[in-house]
């Protein structure tokens, strides 16, 4: 079932879309956590983490983002 885009999705470079993310970059995994939030793991060992819901039409939004960089930091 295909959702409608929702009026308060991201636009980029001036067009509404459907993208559920964007500024990732080579993206390892995505993993949902024991939290419910997403985990994105990126290769450079930045880790983003989403708080996502579910909308009443059944399409999703992010209501919160975090980054964790302390892979990053490992010698």
């Amino acid at each position: 079932m295909d959702a409608p885009t929702p009026d308060d999705n991201r636009v980029l470079n001036g067009v509404r879309n459907h993208v559920f993310t964007s500024d990732h970059r080579n993206n390892q995994g995505m993993a949902f956590g024991p939290d419910g939030r997403l985990y994105v793991a990126q290769q450079d060992g930045l880790i983003k983490v989403y708080d996502v819901v579910r909308r009443s039409d059944g399409s999703y939004a992010v209501t919160g983002t975090e980054e964790i960089t302390a892979v990053q930091r490992i010698p």
